[in-house]
Protein backbone atom coordinates (compact mmCIF):
# COMPACT_ATOMS: atom_id res chain seq x y z
CA UNK A 1 0.00 0.00 0.00
CA UNK A 2 2.62 2.28 1.02
CA UNK A 3 6.15 2.31 -0.85
CA UNK A 4 7.87 3.97 2.67
CA UNK A 5 6.41 1.53 4.88
CA UNK A 6 9.39 -0.93 4.40
CA UNK A 7 6.99 -4.27 5.23
CA UNK A 8 7.60 -7.01 3.01
CA UNK A 9 5.27 -9.35 2.25
CA UNK A 10 6.15 -12.68 3.52
CA UNK A 11 6.82 -15.70 1.11
CA UNK A 12 3.74 -18.17 3.12
CA UNK A 13 0.39 -18.19 1.49
CA UNK A 14 -2.89 -15.94 3.32
CA UNK A 15 -4.92 -18.25 5.35
CA UNK A 16 -8.51 -18.39 4.47
CA UNK A 17 -10.77 -16.32 5.97
CA UNK A 18 -10.04 -12.46 7.70
CA UNK A 19 -7.22 -11.46 7.94
CA UNK A 20 -6.46 -9.84 11.56
CA UNK A 21 -5.49 -5.94 11.47
CA UNK A 22 -4.20 -6.21 15.18
CA UNK A 23 -0.96 -6.51 16.55
CA UNK A 24 0.78 -7.06 19.79
CA UNK A 25 3.61 -4.38 19.65
CA UNK A 26 7.23 -5.54 19.97
CA UNK A 27 10.32 -2.95 21.13
CA UNK A 28 12.24 -4.78 19.02
CA UNK A 29 10.14 -3.76 15.37
CA UNK A 30 9.82 -0.46 17.21
CA UNK A 31 13.37 0.26 17.72
CA UNK A 32 14.03 -1.11 13.86
CA UNK A 33 10.88 0.82 12.71
CA UNK A 34 12.19 4.25 14.10
CA UNK A 35 16.25 3.50 12.78
CA UNK A 36 14.54 2.52 9.38
CA UNK A 37 11.88 6.21 9.40
CA UNK A 38 15.44 8.05 10.74
CA UNK A 39 17.31 6.99 7.59
CA UNK A 40 14.43 7.65 5.11
CA UNK A 41 14.42 11.39 6.51
CA UNK A 42 17.75 12.05 6.42
CA UNK A 43 17.54 10.87 2.71
CA UNK A 44 14.92 13.05 2.05
CA UNK A 45 15.70 15.87 4.63
CA UNK A 46 19.22 15.78 4.81
CA UNK A 47 21.44 14.36 7.64
CA UNK A 48 20.33 17.22 10.30
CA UNK A 49 17.05 16.08 9.32
CA UNK A 50 17.36 12.66 10.05
CA UNK A 51 19.14 13.35 13.35
CA UNK A 52 16.48 15.73 14.14
CA UNK A 53 14.01 13.00 13.46
CA UNK A 54 16.08 10.46 15.48
CA UNK A 55 17.01 12.86 18.48
CA UNK A 56 12.94 13.42 18.73
CA UNK A 57 12.10 10.04 18.63
CA UNK A 58 14.62 8.92 21.49
CA UNK A 59 12.91 11.69 23.44
CA UNK A 60 9.36 10.78 22.82
CA UNK A 61 7.60 7.16 22.67
CA UNK A 62 5.97 8.56 18.91
CA UNK A 63 3.71 5.74 18.85
CA UNK A 64 2.36 7.42 22.66
CA UNK A 65 2.82 10.77 20.86
CA UNK A 66 0.48 9.22 18.26
CA UNK A 67 -1.80 8.03 20.80
CA UNK A 68 -2.66 10.66 22.48
CA UNK A 69 -3.21 13.06 19.20
CA UNK A 70 -5.95 10.69 17.54
CA UNK A 71 -7.72 9.44 21.09
CA UNK A 72 -10.30 11.87 20.67
CA UNK A 73 -10.95 9.70 17.36
CA UNK A 74 -11.86 6.69 19.17
CA UNK A 75 -8.35 5.56 17.53
CA UNK A 76 -5.80 3.18 19.42
CA UNK A 77 -2.35 1.65 18.55
CA UNK A 78 -2.37 -1.75 17.75
CA UNK A 79 -4.81 -2.12 14.74
CA UNK A 80 -3.42 -0.92 11.47
CA UNK A 81 -7.18 -0.28 10.66
CA UNK A 82 -6.72 2.54 13.47
CA UNK A 83 -3.25 4.01 11.84
CA UNK A 84 -4.70 3.85 8.18
CA UNK A 85 -7.73 5.96 8.90
CA UNK A 86 -5.54 8.22 11.05
CA UNK A 87 -3.58 8.79 7.83
CA UNK A 88 -6.17 8.84 5.52
CA UNK A 89 -8.19 11.56 7.71
CA UNK A 90 -5.13 13.43 8.65
CA UNK A 91 -4.37 13.60 4.53
CA UNK A 92 -8.06 14.26 3.70
CA UNK A 93 -7.93 17.39 6.54
CA UNK A 94 -4.62 18.75 4.90
CA UNK A 95 -6.12 18.37 1.25
CA UNK A 96 -8.87 20.23 1.26
CA UNK A 97 -8.55 22.47 4.45
CA UNK A 98 -11.18 20.75 6.14
CA UNK A 99 -11.64 19.61 10.17
CA UNK A 100 -12.97 16.15 11.13
CA UNK A 101 -15.18 14.18 14.14
CA UNK A 102 -15.00 11.09 16.09
CA UNK A 103 -17.84 9.44 13.95
CA UNK A 104 -16.00 10.30 10.75
CA UNK A 105 -12.85 9.27 11.98
CA UNK A 106 -14.26 5.91 13.15
CA UNK A 107 -16.27 5.64 9.95
CA UNK A 108 -13.25 5.78 8.08
CA UNK A 109 -11.96 2.93 10.15
CA UNK A 110 -14.96 1.05 9.36
CA UNK A 111 -14.00 1.29 5.48
CA UNK A 112 -10.22 0.65 5.83
CA UNK A 113 -10.46 -2.18 7.48
CA UNK A 114 -11.76 -4.37 5.00
CA UNK A 115 -9.73 -3.12 2.10
CA UNK A 116 -7.01 -3.89 4.73
CA UNK A 117 -8.24 -7.63 4.98
CA UNK A 118 -8.45 -7.87 1.91
CA UNK A 119 -5.08 -6.86 0.15
CA UNK A 120 -3.00 -10.22 -0.72
CA UNK A 121 -0.02 -7.67 0.07
CA UNK A 122 -0.92 -7.66 3.94
CA UNK A 123 -2.95 -10.69 4.10
CA UNK A 124 0.56 -12.36 3.74
CA UNK A 125 1.93 -9.97 6.66
CA UNK A 126 3.09 -11.72 9.92
CA UNK A 127 2.51 -9.91 13.38
CA UNK A 128 5.98 -8.16 13.57
CA UNK A 129 5.26 -6.93 9.82
CA UNK A 130 1.71 -5.35 10.46
CA UNK A 131 3.40 -3.32 13.43
CA UNK A 132 6.17 -1.86 10.96
CA UNK A 133 3.32 -1.18 8.42
CA UNK A 134 1.52 0.67 11.20
CA UNK A 135 3.89 2.51 13.19
CA UNK A 136 5.17 4.09 9.99
CA UNK A 137 1.92 5.18 8.61
CA UNK A 138 2.15 6.61 12.50
CA UNK A 139 5.47 8.28 12.02
CA UNK A 140 4.60 9.59 8.85
CA UNK A 141 1.15 11.17 10.44
CA UNK A 142 3.04 12.94 13.06
CA UNK A 143 5.71 14.45 10.67
CA UNK A 144 2.81 15.66 8.51
CA UNK A 145 0.80 16.40 11.51
CA UNK A 146 3.07 18.94 12.78
CA UNK A 147 3.87 20.61 9.58
CA UNK A 148 0.30 21.19 8.91
CA UNK A 149 -0.55 22.55 12.74
CA UNK A 150 2.94 24.64 12.13
CA UNK A 151 1.72 26.43 9.22
CA UNK A 152 -1.64 26.85 10.41
CA UNK A 153 -0.19 28.21 13.21
CA UNK A 154 1.88 30.57 11.29
CA UNK A 155 -1.34 31.67 9.30
CA UNK A 156 1.15 30.52 6.65
CA UNK A 157 -1.37 30.08 3.13
CA UNK A 158 1.19 29.06 1.31
CA UNK A 159 2.47 25.97 3.31
CA UNK A 160 -1.21 25.08 4.04
CA UNK A 161 -1.77 24.91 0.28
CA UNK A 162 1.73 23.47 -0.25
CA UNK A 163 1.24 20.41 2.49
CA UNK A 164 -2.58 19.67 0.81
CA UNK A 165 -1.08 19.80 -2.55
CA UNK A 166 1.88 16.89 -1.07
CA UNK A 167 -1.28 15.14 0.32
CA UNK A 168 -3.55 15.07 -2.92
CA UNK A 169 0.16 13.93 -4.83
CA UNK A 170 0.46 11.54 -2.61
CA UNK A 171 -2.68 9.62 -2.26
CA UNK A 172 -3.24 10.16 -6.36
CA UNK A 173 0.34 8.12 -6.78
CA UNK A 174 -0.19 5.39 -3.92
CA UNK A 175 -3.63 4.83 -4.06
CA UNK A 176 -5.14 5.91 -6.83
CA UNK A 177 -7.46 8.47 -5.03
CA UNK A 178 -8.08 11.35 -5.41
CA UNK A 179 -9.02 13.18 -2.09
CA UNK A 180 -10.11 16.52 -3.26
CA UNK A 181 -13.29 14.40 -4.82
CA UNK A 182 -14.17 12.86 -1.31
CA UNK A 183 -16.22 14.71 1.35
CA UNK A 184 -15.61 13.06 4.95
CA UNK A 185 -18.88 11.94 6.34
CA UNK A 186 -20.93 10.16 9.38
CA UNK A 187 -20.28 6.99 7.09
CA UNK A 188 -16.47 7.71 6.11
CA UNK A 189 -15.45 9.18 3.02
CA UNK A 190 -17.60 9.34 0.34
CA UNK A 191 -17.18 10.72 -3.78
CA UNK A 192 -18.66 14.26 -3.78
CA UNK A 193 -22.04 14.67 -5.92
Amino acid sequence: LFPQAGAAASARPATRGTTPTTYRASPAVSARVQKQFSEFMARQAGADGGRQVADAMRRTDPVRNWSQLVASDGLRPGDSADALAAYWVLNWVMANRGDNNRAQTLAVREQVRPMIAANPAYSNLNEGQRQEFSEVLMLNFLIQQAAYVDAMKRGDQRAQQQLGDAAVARFRNEMGVDLRTLTLTDRGLVQRR
